[in-house]
């Protein structure tokens, strides 16, 4: 009889241990798996916070090449706007009389 109990708890007692290995087995499975999701998650973060940098360099240049165009023509137009709103000077010489 007590031997009949003792390979009783002995098997429960086994049983009890392959369950526990099964879990600690599944447990660092499914540790690895969210680690896994975790670097994949902070890669596609990178990846877009790389692409976000790239898109935010590239406005910025062309915001700059829109204001260096900006500028360039806002020169030309001056330039322009000058000569045509100056007067024309005479040169004084002995020669015109109608300058007076």
């Amino acid at each position: 009889m007590e031997k009949m109990e003792r390979k009783e708890i002995e098997k429960i007692e086994k049983e009890k241990k392959e369950i526990e290995k099964k879990e600690k087995q599944e447990t660092k499975k499914m540790e690895k798996m969210e680690r896994k999701d975790i670097e994949k998650i902070e890669e596609k973060k990178e990846i877009e916070k790389k692409g976000k940098q790239e898109t935010e360099k590239m406005e910025k240049m062309e915001r700059k090449e829109m204001k260096k165009k900006e500028k360039e023509k806002k020169e030309r137009e001056g330039t322009t706007s000058l000569t045509l709103t100056c007067p024309v000077e005479r040169s004084l010489s002995s020669n015109d009389s109608s300058v007076e």
